[in-house]
């Protein structure tokens, strides 16, 4: 004898399964450039960029940049999450203006600085007049 598959029985993708693979590709994560300043001793201060990857821009080379045009030591960290560059000093508002006009294809939209207000942090855009 031979077994009859019914015809109402046929494999069928969970409706979940592929809701949740279409949200997955129409969301895209935004990619952006965080500018932060670490206190590292009373006196002295790092700055730290993080995102360059996102826009196609290489690390050893953007860190080689900031540290020929601001005379200081500039290197790329491994962070927990994903590379990060560490700037001896101050410089902020210098590496967003540098950034902007080295990288025309990052967008002036994409760079943030990160500020503490308080014991909060908040993103506050680098340009905030495009």
């Amino acid at each position: 004898t031979t077994a009859t598959i019914p015809e109402t029985a046929t494999a069928t993708v969970p409706e979940t399964a592929t809701k949740n693979l279409a949200a997955s590709k129409s969301k895209k994560k935004e990619q952006i450039i965080l500018i932060s300043r670490v206190q590292r001793n009373k006196k002295k201060s790092v700055t730290v960029v993080t995102g360059l990857d996102g826009f196609g821009v290489k690390h050893r080379d953007a860190a080689k940049l900031f540290a020929n045009r601001f005379s200081c030591g500039a290197s790329v960290v491994k962070a927990a999450t994903q590379e990060e560059i560490d700037i001896q000093g101050d410089f902020c508002d210098e590496v967003a203006e540098l950034i902007s006009t080295r990288w025309p294809e990052v967008p002036t939209t994409s760079i943030y600085f990160i500020e503490e207000v308080g014991k909060n942090k908040q993103r506050v855009p680098a340009f905030p007049n495009n």
